[in-house]
Formats: structure tokens, C-alpha cells, sequence
């Protein structure tokens, strides 16, 4: 069995340059140089109907990075798209992230029901994404997007952690009825502990399902960023399709 005991895999897993076997006939290659040990792509893979989670900040858009170059407000959000005045070199890995991340939804929707859930404010992920991001607001148009704290916090949640759970609880709940597999299948990628905890917890009442967590790095610079979503690319399909639980972090090394 694959299953991991999660705050352990989260603190302690470690990666060199591939994933070591992972059940004891499949593996994840995880290093942008290591091929299939299968040898057959990964499109082979014939993975159930999931539902997937993707956090926004520093997963989609690469909030740390675009905090460092001053553009954010003091309460982290913007004050004017307008005043938001990019480089040439910005904006050319501006625009490479952009493909990657919309890479790596269309490949996420290919499996199922794609949700942002988001920590920020309702509308950041509209707003920021027009602003550095804005050839991937058609496809946004397509996806659910979930303010977990305006939803939440005025319920008298007051954490991160919590916020998430309950969002995350109550998109499986309406999405149960699509899940016809009596094994859900759910994906969640982003890049802090605590919405990986709040996945863990939000399951606990259901043994079935087969939750995959993708963490990636806290505070990415752009760069990173874009190297994450292609270790992210070159492994999703492996991943999504494999039968039971898994827990991955992403390390600096392995960028």
C-alpha cells in the first residue's frame, strides 16, 4: 500500500532525482531527466472521473514573487491594475507561466471537476489574474473558484486550516453525486501545509477515497514556479491515475 501517514510525508519525505517506487508496480518519476520505467506514456494511464483542488497563491499565480517586485498593496492585495508596469523580462516569464499553468488545468479537467479554492478574498483571483496572468482568464471562466475565507470566516471560522476543510467538505458533498466511482478520487495541489491538512481532515469520514496530495514549495520565486509546473506536467497523469493514496512534496533539489 502506497498510503503514507500524512504530517510524517509532509515533514519528511524527501526526493532525489526520481520518486522511488511507490507500489510494486508502478512508479513516479519525479526529475525532469528520468524516463518512464513503464515505457508507456503516461496518457496510458486509464485514471477514474476526480475531482481536483488547486490552490491560487503561490500554486497558480506567483504571489511571493510578485510581492518581492512591490506591486502588492500593505493589505497584499492591488491597488490599480493599471499601475501595475511590467518589464520586458517580466513579462516573458509572465507569459511562460502563463502556459504552463494553462497546461496544467486543461490536463487537471481532462480527469474531472477542476475548483480553485483560494485563502484570499473573493475576487483576488479575478483581479490578480487580469493583471499578471490574462490569457488564462477564458479558461478560469470554465472552473468553480471558492473564497474559502469570505465564505467562511464570517461563519465564525477563524483559520486557514479551517476554512479550507470546510470549502473542500462541502465541494465533495455537491460532487458526490457526479462521482459515480465508489472510490473518489481526489487531487489537491497547492503549496501550503495547512490546506494539505485540511484535505486530511475533510476526508477522514471517508475510507474509500484515494486523496492525492501534491505539495509544492512555500514562497516560489517565479522561476521555481515554472519548474514546478512542468515536474507537475510530466508526472500529473501518473499520479491521478495511481489506486490509492499519495503524498509528494516538492523539494528545492528537485527543481
Amino acid at each position: 500500500m502506497a498510503s503514507l501517514a500524512y504530517a510524517d510525508a509532509m515533514r519528511d519525505l524527501k526526493f532525489n532525482s526520481c520518486l522511488e517506487t511507490i507500489s510494486e508496480n508502478s512508479e513516479l518519476c519525479l526529475s525532469t531527466d528520468c524516463s518512464d520505467v513503464s515505457g508507456e506514456s503516461p496518457k496510458s494511464f486509464d485514471a477514474p472521473e476526480a475531482l481536483l483542488f488547486f490552490d491560487w497563491d503561490d500554486t497558480l499565480l506567483p504571489t511571493s514573487w510578485i510581492s518581492r517586485q512591490g506591486w502588492l498593496n500593505e493589505d497584499g492585495g492591488l491597488d490599480s491594475v493599471d499601475e501595475v508596469s511590467l518589464t520586458r523580462e517580466q513579462q516573458v516569464l509572465l507569459q511562460e507561466l502563463e502556459v504552463k499553468v494553462e497546461q496544467t488545468l486543461l490536463t487537471a479537467m481532462a480527469y474531472g471537476r477542476v475548483v480553485i479554492v483560494t485563502n484570499a478574498l473573493e475576487g483576488w483571483v479575478e483581479t490578480s489574474c487580469a493583471a499578471f496572468l490574462p490569457g488564462l482568464r477564458p479558461l478560469l471562466d470554465e472552473l468553480d473558484i471558492v473564497s474559502a475565507r469570505s465564505t467562511y470566516e464570517s461563519l465564525g471560522d477563524a483559520s486557514p486550516t479551517a476554512w479550507k476543510r470546510r470549502a473542500f467538505a462541502d465541494v465533495i458533498v455537491a460532487a458526490s453525486d457526479e462521482m459515480e466511482d465508489s472510490r473518489p478520487n481526489i487531487v489537491c495541489v497547492g503549496d501550503s501545509m495547512y490546506e494539505h491538512a485540511a484535505l486530511s481532515a475533510a476526508v477522514r469520514g471517508m475510507p474509500s477515497c484515494r486523496m492525492k496530495s501534491l505539495k509544492l514549495l512555500e514562497h516560489p520565486c517565479i522561476r521555481q514556479l515554472i519548474e514546478e509546473h512542468d515536474l507537475l506536467l510530466q508526472n500529473f497523469d501518473q499520479a491521478v491515475a495511481h489506486e490509492d493514496h499519495l503524498e509528494l512534496e516538492v523539494s528545492p533539489e528537485m527543481l
